[in-house]
């Protein structure tokens, strides 16, 4: 009776365990937000010069779980927009543990831009290389980003 009693209890304890995990929100939900930038880093130096204090990223969600729209909001930030026109579609290239995002997939302007650490609800780590075209150094940019309140 004990035994039953007790493979009971695990079972429901995995149960809840598993429904809780279901109920997480997804690298998209976490990305569906306005970010503003925390710390720049260019070459992997802090970038202490450029003003970093207006620049805005919003994600939207979209129809599919694994991507939506985004507007960028310069600001004065310093260094190349991510993209010409600023607005566009995002994807993340995995629905579960996402790598990589990509911005205007399928376009002249598409960016892919790497995603350092896993998305947060408190952070987002984005990298990615300027092209020669924008800049002939091709700095690596890394925006440490925190949502916006």
């Amino acid at each position: 009776m004990k035994k039953n009693l007790l493979i009971s209890l695990a079972l429901v304890m995995l149960l809840a365990q598993c429904r809780r995990r279901n109920n997480d929100p997804t690298p998209a939900e976490l990305l569906a937000r306005e970010w503003r930038v925390a710390r720049a880093l260019i070459n992997g130096q802090v970038d202490n010069q450029g003003n970093y204090a207006n620049f805005r990223l919003r994600f939207t969600a979209g129809a599919t779980t694994d991507g939506g729209s985004y507007t960028v909001t310069p600001g004065g930030a310093p260094r190349p927009n991510l993209t010409p026109g600023n607005t566009g579609t995002w994807l993340l290239n995995d629905t579960n543990n996402p790598i990589r995002l990509t911005l205007d997939r399928g376009t002249p302007s598409e960016v892919a831009l790497a995603i350092v650490v896993p998305i947060t609800a408190s952070q987002l780590q984005l990298r990615w290389r300027v092209p020669r075209t924008q800049d002939k150094t091709e700095p690596e940019i890394t925006y440490e980003l925190v949502p916006v309140e």
